[in-house]
């Protein structure tokens, strides 16, 4: 098992919300222009991208520092975060 316990917290709805409006808002989106009833596979579709995009190309130097933090390679880690940092 690992060092650090796993918790399960409670859902943040203030996370989620904002989340479920861009969701239903690319599918109305997609309603206006597509005749074929794909709206909710098109708008499904774009909102996976749109979260694969933000989780691993843009906080890829940040998940590596923390993986060198846990390492205890603080000099590497401090690079990855600087670099994380940058981005934002």
């Amino acid at each position: 098992m690992a060092d650090t316990p796993f918790l399960r917290g409670k859902v943040v709805w203030l996370y989620t919300i904002p989340q479920f409006i861009l969701l239903f808002s690319l599918f109305w989106f997609f309603s206006l222009f597509t005749e074929d009833r794909m709206d909710m596979i098109y708008g499904v579709l774009v909102y996976w991208f749109i979260i694969y995009f933000l989780r691993n190309l843009i906080a890829r130097q940040h998940r590596q520092g923390v993986a060198l933090l846990k390492k205890s390679n603080f000099e590497q880690a401090i690079l990855h975060f600087q670099q994380s940092v940058f981005l934002f």
